[in-house]
């Protein structure tokens, strides 16, 4: 997400079980492209590098669904502040 947040098209091998869920969300959003092999990740970042509104593109899918993140955690926030004792709103 990380990169995504810095206006990066993102690039994920196979092994994403870890944050499955995460990519799963990524993929569904056309905001991360995921490879299988070696040469699958040299035609992708040939893509990228020759055709720049594909790479546009991509940069703003992830960008978008990383803001799209952000405001989970403002919201969240917004919930758990009025329960904190002397509701300690500089937490946030």
């Amino acid at each position: 997400i990380e990169a995504a947040q810095l206006n990066c098209a993102v690039i994920t091998g196979p092994n994403v079980q870890n944050q499955a869920q995460l990519f799963g969300e990524m993929f569904a959003a056309k905001a991360a492209t995921q490879v299988q092999t070696e040469q699958e990740l040299c035609s992708q970042l040939e893509l990228y590098l020759n055709d720049q509104d594909a790479l546009n593109t991509a940069k703003n899918n992830a960008k978008n669904f990383a803001q799209s993140k952000d405001d989970i955690i403002h919201n969240i926030m917004d919930k758990i502040i009025p329960l904190l004792p002397n509701n300690e709103a500089d937490v946030a």
